[in-house]
């Protein structure tokens, strides 16, 4: 405790201590007791997406927030590959959290496609992640060929998002 003459509470939170009561107003009996004050947390980022599949285009709702400095990376899983569309990009401090403007471009029926949005401090580690399925149809039987111009096209949709 930090005086004796005062009544002190614990800030879990800010990991402080901090004067509840003087002396003159903590009562005879009042015991030496630690209290636990503020709320929980806040949380570190917030990060929702929402992917959805329409006449042949792919489009992504991103929502993102974030209390420190970071990356927003976003990965597409396609049958049995990964695809990054955009990595480590530079987030400032985003509070409150916004809706980034639809990110739309074409896309071939694969069937159900994952999608990973993370965000990283500067040091690499996750804070936030979110996963999203949508299907996009089923794969026509050229979808290997189909798979390798999708990987081509995805590169140029790096820069729509890297201007968002």
């Amino acid at each position: 405790w930090n005086d004796p003459q005062d009544f002190d509470g614990y800030n879990a939170v800010s990991n402080a201590l901090m004067p509840l009561a003087p002396a003159p107003f903590i009562p005879p009996n009042a015991h030496s007791t630690l209290v636990a004050v503020g709320g929980e947390e806040p949380p570190r980022c917030t990060l929702e997406q929402d992917l959805t599949f329409e006449g042949g285009n792919f489009s992504i709702d991103l929502t993102i927030g974030t209390n420190e400095v970071a990356k927003l990376n976003i990965y597409l899983a396609v049958m049995n590959s990964i695809f990054p569309l955009v990595t480590e990009i530079p987030l400032p401090i985003i509070n409150p959290p916004f809706a980034i403007p639809t990110i739309s471009f074409p896309f071939p029926s694969l069937g159900v496609v994952g999608g990973l949005v993370t965000m990283t401090t500067l040091g690499g580690g996750i804070v936030c992640a979110d996963w999203d399925l949508v299907d996009t149809g089923s794969p026509s039987s050229n979808s290997l060929g189909t798979l390798k111009e999708l990987r081509n096209s995805l590169q140029s949709v790096e820069g729509i998002l890297s201007n968002n």
